[in-house]
């Protein structure tokens, strides 16, 4: 427990899943159905944190573990997801005090943090928490630059995250277990979104990603980076799509925009290490 002027901070229990979903629900825009999966595949009261005013919830922040993989070293970190505070007690340091219980529990599990801002205004406010703006990718687009296609086949998380690890060994990057990655795949499909495999030049490859009008969103793709263009052009056909708008990591060899997709608070800063599957 942390006591932060009228602020008790602890970890959550599972008395508490009640008032998460409605805390939830009163910051972010998402389903019954959404909830339904959070909270019976992945919440942990013990990576839980809970910010109380007299008793009751007021804010929350979810903990996952996550691995750096740096030049065949691995760091620990905690991806932070879910931040929220209820609206009538937005702009009174409820998520500062979060934030300081967040950075006390890091330390004691020798872990640094990780988050994904929303947007511009977000990175800004996580900044002056003491976040660092350290962890970016590549966003490209890529037009169908042929009528060739591709054989799609169901792919397992088990399957995805093996192709996943072999493919990004040679990047610095942040490395899901198999539970998250499971999760990351039913979160996207009930988005409407989808993930396969598919095959080019006789190796195996994958991706997850969803149709956004005319565009194909591809949020992860695993191949060859050399074949990353090809790919997106394949995929194309197989949607119908005009393009396809791709997350690659930084140092792939496309041109695109440069995303921020991660923020870190600790001991040990990535630089230049890839991370995607973020949860939305």
């Amino acid at each position: 427990m942390w006591t932060y002027g009228d602020f008790s901070i602890r970890f959550a229990d599972y008395s508490d899943v009640g008032a998460l979903r409605a805390l939830w629900q009163a910051c972010f825009d998402d389903s019954d159905a959404y909830l339904d999966i959070f909270f019976s595949r992945r919440f942990r009261p013990d990576r839980t944190l809970v910010c109380l005013v007299n008793g009751g919830l007021i804010g929350a922040a979810y903990l996952f573990q996550i691995k750096l993989m740096e030049a065949g070293k691995q760091w620990n970190y905690l991806y932070s997801y879910a931040e929220g505070v209820l609206p009538g007690y937005r702009r009174r340091g409820v998520m500062s005090a979060l934030h300081e219980a967040i950075y006390r529990h890091c330390e004691r599990e020798g872990a640094s943090l990780l988050l994904t801002p929303s947007g511009p205004e977000t990175a800004g406010y996580f900044a002056r928490m003491g976040m660092k703006s350290t962890v970016f990718s590549k966003r490209v687009r890529v037009s169908p630059l042929s009528e060739e296609t591709a054989a799609l086949t169901p792919i397992s998380a088990a399957e995805y995250a093996a192709l996943r690890k072999e493919r990004f060994y040679n990047y610095d990057y942040f490395e899901w277990d198999e539970g998250s990655i499971a999760y990351a795949l039913e979160e996207n499909l009930l988005c409407d979104g989808f993930s396969y495999g598919f095959t080019l030049s006789g190796t195996p490859c994958a991706f997850v990603g969803g149709m956004s009008g005319t565009t194909l969103r591809i949020r992860e793709l695993i191949a060859p980076a050399e074949h990353a263009a090809e790919s997106c052009s394949l995929l194309c056909r197989c949607f119908g799509a005009e393009s396809a708008l791709c997350d690659l990591p930084e140092a792939a060899p496309l041109s695109g925009e440069r995303i921020l997709t991660g923020m870190t608070y600790g001991r040990r800063p990535p630089v230049g290490a890839y991370f995607n599957l973020y949860w939305d």
